[in-house]
């Protein structure tokens, strides 16, 4: 049989993928650097990556979501909020009591892993003082736009599915919130850690808000766009401003740019399927990749940074 193609109306994963525990590519996966893709989805198994420490800023980010999520349901109303985690099934999401129940949710995800080392530790410590600031700017950033709608129910984390031409899986993704036929990308800013005062104390910068999206965070948008033909909002938050954009203020985010990132996308995917198509082993499909140890997303504990290391070393 040939994987791959349509067979009496069922797709079959190739068994390239397979090989490697894959049946579909992900907005993750296309904006990772190659070398960092290879060490997370073919040397680790789908357990092992949701057991990989991520940093903090991560962990806020997710908690800063869930706070939103708790608060905007309890804000807008007339509205149903579905937390969609499942592709099959949607849970009605119930409004807080206060907004501290919900900032208090937020905390609980933030603290869910513990940092593995000193610069985490105090990454954390910033991150939990900042993170009620960085949800009152989501507030005022999302709360007008999903006011704006006649849809009686709004989606949170509701998947979605995308087939590029030459691509033999399907690129999966979810959106953060969805009302009508409107999303919203949301991505948080947390303050940047500097030097030793003269005091003993740590000196923290403020991230604001970018004046441009995100070349990659477009990309991620781009799939989202084409994949359900809704209109983009990608909003960015940190601690003291945010920055909300959609085609109306921004080029990066109308039809003609999107799809010429569609093009990036499927170059990313493309790469990764032909490693795929000529490697048997983690070990094999190094051999087609440089690893460049010095980028941040090798900020990781040093035994999972060790068995990273050992792929590339001949």
């Amino acid at each position: 049989c040939v994987h791959g193609m349509y067979m009496e109306g069922i797709k079959v994963t190739p068994e390239w993928m397979l090989i490697y525990g894959l049946d579909h590519f992900s907005s993750s996966q296309l904006t990772s650097p190659l070398d960092v893709w290879l060490y997370k989805y073919l040397l680790l198994n789908q357990q092992e990556r949701r057991a990989l420490p991520i940093g903090s800023k991560a962990h806020a980010g997710n908690g800063s979501a869930k706070a939103l999520q708790l608060i905007l349901a309890e804000a807008i109303k007339g509205c149903s909020f579905m937390m969609c985690g499942d592709p099959d099934k949607k849970i009605h999401i119930i409004p807080p009591k206060s907004r501290q129940e919900a900032l208090a949710a937020g905390l609980k995800v933030l603290h869910r892993y513990l940092p593995w080392n000193e610069k985490q530790r105090e990454q954390r410590f910033a991150d939990e003082e900042t993170l009620p600031d960085v949800v009152t700017q989501g507030m005022l950033a999302l709360e007008p736009i999903l006011k704006k709608g006649k849809e009686k129910k709004i989606y949170c984390e509701e998947y979605i599915s995308l087939q590029l031409e030459g691509v033999l899986v399907p690129i999966i993704g979810r959106l953060d919130f969805r009302r009508d036929k409107y999303f919203i990308e949301l991505k948080t800013k947390w303050r940047v850690r500097g030097k030793i005062k003269k005091d003993g104390t740590r000196s923290w910068s403020k991230k604001k808000a970018p004046t441009s999206p995100d070349p990659k965070h477009v990309q991620q948008v781009a799939i989202y766009w084409k994949a359900t033909g809704y209109k983009p909002y990608l909003v960015y938050v940190g601690e003291t401003d945010f920055q909300v954009f959609s085609e109306e203020n921004c080029d990066m985010l109308k039809p003609k740019f999107l799809e010429e990132m569609l093009q990036e996308i499927r170059a990313a995917a493309m790469a990764r399927q032909k490693i795929l198509q000529n490697s048997s082993s983690p070990k094999e499909a190094a051999g087609f990749v440089a690893p460049g140890w010095e980028s941040f997303y090798w900020d990781i504990p040093q035994e999972w940074l060790s068995r990273a290391r050992e792929l590339w070393r001949y």
